[in-house]
């Protein structure tokens, strides 16, 4: 999900993973953006890759972006710090309803490992997310610890750059009402719990102690681009003018969402 008027790190994120991938035409990717970038941006990837299928959606859809901004302002009328489309994997049974098991992938990471074998393989056991833990960034480094939080600040927090998602369980289990908990805290009352900026934090406390944990080969990195040269940016800007779409780049990285089609069986 991104807002980004041209998320240049979705053409590596899919590349990489359409390559690396056993079955790459069974994949299909979903991305939620805005109305009036839906159709080029579709119209872009599938020129480009032909044979994979992308599906773009609304976060208007079922209300989901005035729930999240209501949840984001720290007091009535107050301002919203982080893109509401990054949160967005908190809403996603709203978003894609007809959808159970879905893998989210942030754009700004590369993909080598085929996807299938967590998409088919992998068994979450009645957990709503797997991640895999990151222990070089404990709790206490994003949360407020010592505001009554029922997370010990040594804890190992997970990355974010990839989770596979059960959405049936995500729904049954209300992952986004705890989500909503942590967003509506923060700031109250008080000291924030963590920076109004930071969209993981809220995710993060959300899925403890639910999700489940991945082998560590699945810890992807972020490529930790936040700038680029001035050739790399002359190259995307024509490259998506000719797109009829003009560049810009942005500070948060947009995200993916990939599914098996129709192999990817219930868990």
């Amino acid at each position: 999900a991104t807002d980004e008027e041209a998320p240049f790190g979705l053409l590596g994120a899919v590349n990489s993973t359409v390559a690396h991938c056993g079955t790459p035409r069974a994949l299909r990717f979903h991305l939620i953006v805005p109305n009036e970038r839906r159709a080029p941006l579709h119209a872009s990837l599938q020129s480009t890759w032909p044979s994979i299928s992308f599906r773009t959606y609304s976060l208007d859809t079922a209300g989901v972006r005035a729930k999240i901004t209501r949840h984001l302002r720290p007091a009535d009328r107050g301002p919203v710090f982080v893109s509401p489309f990054r949160l967005a994997v908190a809403y996603l049974p709203l978003l894609l309803p007809n959808l159970r098991r879905v893998l989210w992938l942030h754009t700004d990471v590369l993909v080598f490992g085929d996807v299938a074998e967590l998409l088919l393989g992998f068994r979450l056991r009645g957990a709503p997310a797997a991640a895999v833990p990151d222990c070089s960034t404990p709790v206490s480094s994003v949360v407020d610890t010592s505001r009554g939080v029922a997370v010990r600040g040594s804890d190992c927090a997970f990355n974010p750059a990839l989770m596979l998602l059960d959405l049936r369980q995500w729904q049954l289990l209300d992952v986004p009402s705890r989500v909503e908990y942590w967003m509506g805290l923060n700031g109250r009352g008080g000291a924030a719990l963590y920076r109004h900026d930071a969209a993981f934090p809220p995710v993060l406390l959300g899925l403890f102690p639910l999700y489940a944990r991945l082998p560590p080969e699945w810890g992807v990195g972020h490529a930790s681009r936040r700038r680029l040269r001035e050739d790399e940016l002359l190259f995307w800007r024509a490259h998506w003018g000719d797109r009829g779409v003009s560049y810009k780049a942005a500070d948060d990285g947009p995200v993916l969402i990939l599914t098996g089609g129709g192999r990817a069986g219930p868990r």
